[in-house]
């Protein structure tokens, strides 16, 4: 009896652990009419994102929990979306002419072990010169939850080769020739002309992903970088079971 209650229990864990991951699509759009502006107003919050609605309890509650952080902190999506149209309704009244916005947004890359990846891009506007927008990655090991590194993709020693690879990567996003200096083509925060692997990646089903934000890389008038490096490129560099 004893050997079938544990058999019982060996199959009920593999069940567990084999249980696909699957997200609920979540939106909130609060506008404030006005501005001359039917559609988006004067005000527009927007949040585009999912929930983890299966897998283990203590995954499916890092993720949860990651991704509410990111939308509204120690606030509900709910909260952060209200709190942000009572900033504009509250503040003096020269600005309630221009249009303030913020949206966020959660993209699921990769939903598959050994790295559960999203992205979470946002941008805002209340006043000022420009907006302010930045992209980010979440990444958790798809079975604890666990934040995942990038010691966790590649395996030990890497580091010099997947520099070298990504900068070509990044040379070619940028249409830099390969001798081209970096601080004379604009990338001026890259400290003695050096290029280098940042800690803000994420893992599509089939390449790696960096994304260099204005300011890290280059002013913001020459934008964001996005280096996508595909798995066939440095497959000898990554730890079993990313790439197959």
């Amino acid at each position: 009896m004893a050997r079938f209650a544990l058999l019982a229990l060996l199959i009920a864990g593999q069940l567990a652990v084999a249980q696909p991951l699957l997200f609920q699509p979540r939106e909130i759009d609060r506008k404030v009419p006005g501005c001359g502006d039917a559609q988006d107003g004067c005000v527009h919050a927007e949040l585009d994102w999912a929930d983890a609605i299966s897998g283990t309890e203590p995954l499916r509650g890092r993720i949860n929990a990651a991704v509410l952080a990111f939308l509204g902190g120690k606030l509900t999506p709910e909260e952060y979306a209200a709190g942000f149209v009572r900033s504009y309704q509250d503040a003096p009244k020269h600005l309630l002419n221009e249009r303030w916005y913020v949206w966020k947004k959660v993209k699921l890359l990769r939903a598959m072990p050994p790295v559960i990846s999203l992205e979470c891009s946002q941008s805002s506007f209340t006043g000022g010169a420009h907006p302010s927008s930045d992209t980010t990655f979440l990444n958790f090991d798809a079975h604890t939850g666990e934040k995942a590194t990038l010691a966790d993709i590649v395996i030990d020693g890497a580091m010099p080769s997947l520099t070298q690879v990504a900068e070509q990567q990044f040379r070619k996003a940028r249409e830099l020739m390969p001798t081209a200096d970096l601080k004379d083509a604009g990338f001026i925060f890259f400290k003695g002309d050096r290029f280098f692997v940042n800690d803000n990646w994420g893992v599509a089903n089939d390449s790696l992903i960096f994304y260099y934000n204005a300011y890290e890389a280059a002013p913001y008038y020459m934008g964001p970088t996005e280096v996508k490096i595909p798995f066939e490129a440095i497959r000898d560099l990554l730890r079993p079971g990313l790439a197959n």
